[in-house]
């Protein structure tokens, strides 16, 4: 977990300003995939996955409809 925090804070000082609700979910996606399922992703694959995961997410009580325009639909 050390060495994933580490790297987070110094692509945050290479980056000078980041924006830290999406900085922080970031690494806690990545440190809940490296310390629960162990996965240690490479950048395009996280960011794949936050992207599916967003998805999910703001999706989550959606109407079951498979129609364009609804997140049923994003997702399935």
């Amino acid at each position: 977990m050390e060495k994933i925090l580490l790297k987070f804070i110094a692509s945050w000082c290479e980056k000078g300003q980041v924006t830290a609700a999406e900085e922080s979910k970031k690494l806690a996606f990545q440190t809940t995939a490296r310390m629960l399922l162990g996965f240690n992703f490479s950048s395009g694959q996280m960011k794949t996955m936050m992207e599916s995961m967003t998805v999910i997410a703001e999706n989550f009580f959606t109407l079951p409809i498979d129609l364009p325009g609804f997140g049923f639909h994003k997702v399935s």
